[in-house]
């Protein structure tokens, strides 16, 4: 028996190969014989690296319970052995029988602890952790595990003291020095965190996820190259663990080096049950950063945004409650057109799901009206400065600007804070420009506050002030460049106030809500005598329930949106009647997703959409259809069906899913347009011989839209549906041939067509559109970049005049 117990003390200090030399002397007439048969089964699942090994420890702990059903150490180790291969339920309930057959058993209320943390639930952590320390004050792992609890609730202060309690009992113990290292860093003292982590690794060097966090000290304290070395050290002792490629992704991509960062990040998504987005195995600190950082970054850096919004897409179906996967996917909107409404809206559902971070809010997404060329740096959604890869106490500036000819001005200053459970962000951006031609002139200034106050880790409120202040010339783009209006101006002002929550009831249900009030005023002079003066209040109310399970998802819920609008009007000085308006739209919807069998994504739903406005009202139930196939592991067939009512919104944000099965369901129409969009699409990762490690990203999309478009007539005066049809068509391929170039090719084409009825003299009646972007990019480690890109376009337009007669 003491050899045993001498055994597992080697073994808790990372003395393995010692443990198991004291293990094989005891004899198997011993009755310390079952503990000695556990604590081999413990180690080997330690060195355990391939699936084969893992199933091979878990056979051995299984066939120790045949021949010992009561030993409390046989079920420990079985759950060491489940654990390994991610069944952290049935590793729970192994742990929860070992408590049933021991109640005295302060290290299995220690082990039980580690498994709630790690599902999640930490209230029965925190439970199980009190009991542990109860009954063994003493024990280094009591207070370890107390002091990962009080972590992840950010009680900072107490979780410091556990570990340093852990560290006095036990010296030689590395998971207190790492603790008490993560919280201090959480505290803002980087370097003394550091150290302790460094400590850690020297106790147990084998350690892959120590050595990951130390990785990341490292390159917080912008020591690239030792980070890298710590990284690469992780990645050769557990080749399975995603953790040390997503930080080297991330290292990499901050460091001009985004070939190298794609196919780290694809390693780790590989390693991380396919997904783009990554949870921590352990959640000793809820990898917020990592979670937090921008990936999708990696892709438009090297102009794959196609590939990036196909990673956004599976993560997000996947596990819709993970905010970084909704983050993810509102980046790779931003380089899309017409997705104004998705983007902003995936960035909202993120605020409202994300933890405490450090990203502060950008003032200039603030508005959804932003006329601003595209790639001008922005209307960019993420920063591109360094990224922190821990959330600790402390405040940071971001400062950025643009100039251009045409008198284009333009600049942001941010400053945000962290001080424990309360995280915030001050923002004012200012932009200007003559525009491209005469009249086109704009003049726009945003600004922002943020507060995010977080009382416990499953519960969250935010709250956001935002202003918008714009005057702006004939702003509008038209096929005849000598189509506009050199009199026209309108000025407004726009301010509103946003209200969010969100409770987690557990790890696998969430709800979130969203108010918004909004008021605005706009000034709109044609120069020809006619003013329009218009103020608006709107009020915008959203709630929505999220369940996750394994193989199975669900969300439901619903919207109310009330305006009341008031214009006057003004010819030459003399003021008509004011009138007064009032618009209603009422939602709600429910999605379900079922993963199974494993390659299929099947998603079903139904919303209800009740629109009441000035001029018309409209009432209808719309279906939902998506589909997901992952035909082999390089191949993915999406398709959908959707039909929508076009939402009244604030801001172009909602809380609803924005997309089925990759296809967006929400563009900027008239509200109250009917649509259908169908749509189907093929992925493919070609690997070429050309190139070992180095493969062809290909992709087609054809979707068609049917719309239903609520059009004002004259003569006489009634509201009336007009039709008009989309058909757009996208493909591309992608390619890396060397860690320092990109190339890129994509097809793009797009035919609309309206009905004439419903077009005025003037207006377009239809356009066939083919763009072909080529492109080709260069990094190099120094930071020097260099991009190329000609694209060629083909576009024909038909336009009514008074006499025309078309279709």
């Amino acid at each position: 028996l003491v050899r045993a117990f001498r055994a597992g003390f080697l073994l808790s200090v990372g003395r393995a190969d010692e443990a198991v030399s004291e293990l094989s002397r005891i004899p198997s007439s011993d009755p310390a014989n079952v503990l000695a048969r556990a604590l081999e089964i413990t180690v080997a699942v330690t060195r355990a690296t391939t699936p084969e090994e893992k199933r091979s420890a878990l056979a051995q702990a299984e066939q120790l319970m045949i021949t010992a059903p009561d030993s409390a150490a046989g079920l420990l180790a079985l759950s060491y052995a489940q654990q390994s291969l991610f069944d952290l339920a049935a590793a729970r309930q192994s742990v929860q029988s070992a408590i049933q057959q021991d109640p005295q058993n302060a290290l299995a209320w220690a082990r039980l602890a580690e498994l709630w943390l790690s599902l999640g639930f930490t209230r029965k952590a925190r439970d199980a952790a009190t009991q542990a320390a109860a009954l063994a004050p003493q024990l280094s792992r009591t207070n370890t595990v107390r002091g990962f609890v009080a972590l992840s609730e950010t009680r900072i202060e107490d979780a410091v003291a556990s570990f340093e309690t852990g560290m006095q009992l036990d010296s030689g113990d590395p998971l207190p020095r790492l603790g008490r290292g993560l919280g201090v860093i959480r505290k803002g003292r980087l370097e003394e965190g550091r150290r302790d982590i460094f400590v850690a690794v020297s106790l147990n060097p084998d350690n892959a996820l120590l050595r990951s966090y130390l990785g990341k000290a490292y390159f917080e304290e912008h020591r690239g190259d030792v980070a890298a070395i710590e990284l690469n050290q992780a990645k050769g002792l557990d080749p399975n663990d995603p953790t040390p490629w997503l930080y080297d992704a991330i290292r990499k991509q901050l460091g001009n080096r985004p070939v190298e960062a794609l196919r780290d990040l694809e390693r780790s998504i590989d390693l991380n049950d396919n997904r783009a987005i990554y949870r921590s195995r352990l959640q000793l600190d809820d990898d917020l950063a990592a979670r937090q950082s921008s990936l999708a970054r990696i892709y438009r850096d090297l102009g794959f945004d196609q590939r990036g919004l196909v990673e956004g897409w599976k993560s997000v179906e996947l596990d819709p409650a993970n905010h970084s996967g909704h983050r993810f996917l509102a980046d790779s909107y931003s380089a899309l057109p017409r997705h104004e409404i998705a983007r902003d809206s995936e960035l909202l559902q993120a605020q409202l799901l994300q933890p405490l971070n450090t990203v502060p809010v950008l003032p200039r997404l603030a508005d959804d009206g932003l006329t601003l060329l595209n790639n001008d740096g922005l209307t960019d959604v993420g920063f591109n400065e360094f990224t922190s890869l821990f959330v600790s106490n402390g405040l940071s500036l971001h400062v950025d600007g643009v100039a251009g000819n045409n008198n284009t001005l333009g600049g942001t200053a941010v400053h945000s804070g962290v001080f424990d459970d309360v995280s915030y962000s001050v923002g004012f951006s200012h932009f200007e420009t003559d525009g491209i031609r005469d009249a086109n002139r704009l003049n726009q200034d945003i600004g922002n506050a943020f507060v995010q106050i977080n009382p416990s880790n499953q519960t969250s409120f935010q709250f956001e002030l935002r202003s918008v202040d714009d005057r702006q010339d004939d702003r509008r783009f038209l096929f005849d460049s000598s189509n506009f209006i050199s009199t026209q101006l309108s000025d407004g002002v726009r301010t509103s106030a946003r209200a969010g929550f969100r409770h987690d009831f557990s790890p696998s249900s969430t709800l979130i809500g969203s108010y918004i009030r909004n008021d605005s005023e706009s000034i709109f002079d044609t120069g020809f005598g006619l003013v329009v003066t218009t103020d608006e209040v709107s009020d915008f109310f959203e709630i929505r329930h999220l369940y996750d399970s394994h193989r199975f998802n669900v969300t439901f819920g619903g919207g109310y949106f009330n305006a009341d609008t008031d214009e006057t009007v003004e010819f030459f000085m003399f003021p008509f009647p004011p009138t007064g308006s009032k618009t209603v739209h009422r939602n709600a919807y429910v999605y379900a997703s079922a993963n199974w069998p494993d390659p299929l994504i099947i998603t079903l739903g139904a919303s209800v959409d009740s629109f009441n406005g000035p001029d018309f009202e409209r009432d209808q139930i719309n279906p939902k259809f998506g589909l997901t196939w992952d035909i082999t592991e390089d191949t993915t067939l999406r398709a959908a069906a959707v039909r929508v009512v076009k939402r009244t919104l604030i801001s172009s944000q909602t809380i609803e899913p924005t997309q089925v099965a990759g296809f967006n369901q929400f563009f900027d129409d008239i509200n109250g347009t009917k649509s259908w969009r169908y749509g189907v699409a093929l992925d493919h990762i070609a690997n070429t011989s050309v190139i070992p490690g180095s493969p062809v990203y290909l992709g087609a999309e054809y979707s068609e839209r049917d719309l239903a478009v609520p059009t004002n007539f004259i003569m006489p005066v009634r509201v009336e549906d007009i039709d008009r049809k989309e058909k757009i068509v996208r493909g591309y391929a992608y390619w890396a041939p060397t860690d320092r170039v990109a190339l890129g090719a994509e097809y793009r084409y797009e035919r609309l067509k309206r009905d004439p009825a419903g077009s005025n003299e003037g207006q377009l009646a239809k356009s066939t559109t083919h763009r072909v972007p080529l492109e080709i990019r260069y990094f190099d480690p120094s930071g020097v970049f260099a991009r190329l890109r000609a694209t060629y376009v083909d576009q024909k337009g038909l336009f009514l005049d008074s006499t025309s007669s078309i279709f």
